[in-house]
């Protein structure tokens, strides 16, 4: 393919994700872009904390040079947009329908990923295991788990206190009714690899969806009590990696990928108390 057929394709890409959208968000509908009057915009909708899930950008490079730096704040910037705009499109499929389900049903994330302009083929993985912990061990060694690195030095703090507020939504979902909590989460990992001489920047998505069901045990002894809580967790893992380099390739291209992103009816999940961003490397 040569590069006015590439660019083409972009431009492609990015009227169809406009069109799929576009029912949520008519500003951003092909009809009213380039250079036409944008359509009457909803306000954005809150960020809702309870059922919106885990929110987190990660950079995993440190001590890039400062163009590059740039560009993995770029990257970043435009994978939340991105986010914002899935994360509110299934918010008001589930409004619509009355289903607060649908947030997390992953064949409504399935054709939201597959209108993700400049998403690279991405897998789902389905994944299980079973494990008794203490309660309150739910937030930490889970979240941790799903945020996919481990926290240390001085990120710890800040995470550790992150998830104090939302590991109390968690526990209060997963009581002895045993019926199942729902949770997903959307992380951006931001990373440089080097390609010859040259630092290329690669946003990673990595999404999961999550059904579990517990039962509480107490167990007693000659000092304390404690609950014990047996979890069945079933969980769905995303994988896709978001082509910043052809992002980068065209001003048309960025602009029309910007205005799709920027619908002013999108929320902003960085809004969200259950957001977390940092470096790690």
């Amino acid at each position: 393919m040569n590069a006015p057929e590439q660019i083409q394709q972009l431009h492609n890409q990015v009227a169809a994700a406009a069109t799929f959208f576009g029912e949520t968000f008519p500003e951003i509908h092909p009809n009213y872009y380039p250079g036409a009057a944008a359509a009457p915009a909803a306000p954005p909708p809150p960020v809702d904390q309870n059922t919106a899930g885990l929110f987190s950008a990660v950079q995993l490079s440190r001590d890039v040079p400062a163009n590059v730096q740039a560009d993995l704040e770029t990257a970043s910037r435009c994978m939340l947009n991105l986010t914002s705009l899935g994360t509110t499109y299934c918010q008001s499929r589930a409004a619509k329908a009355n289903n607060p389900d649908l947030l997390f049903d992953t064949s409504v994330w399935k054709q939201v990923l597959v209108n993700y302009p400049l998403l690279g083929p991405f897998s789902f993985q389905n994944t299980g295991y079973k494990k008794t912990i203490r309660g309150v061990e739910l937030s930490s060694e889970f979240l941790q788990s799903i945020l996919g690195f481990a926290t240390k030095g001085p990120l710890l703090g800040a995470f550790q206190s992150f998830i104090g507020s939302f590991g109390q939504k968690i526990s209060a979902g997963v009581d002895s009714s045993s019926k199942p909590f729902h949770f997903a989460s959307n992380t951006v990992f931001i990373d440089a690899q080097q390609v010859g001489n040259t630092l290329m920047v690669m946003p990673h998505l990595k999404m999961y969806f999550c059904d579990f069901t517990s039962k509480d045990r107490k167990v007693y002894s000659s000092c304390a009590s404690a609950t014990l809580i047996d979890v069945d967790l079933q969980y769905i893992e995303v994988d896709a990696i978001w082509n910043f380099e052809l992002y980068k390739s065209d001003a048309t291209v960025r602009a029309a990928f910007d205005k799709l992103v920027g619908a002013s009816a999108v929320n902003k999940i960085e809004e969200a108390t259950t957001f977390f961003s940092d470096t790690v490397s």
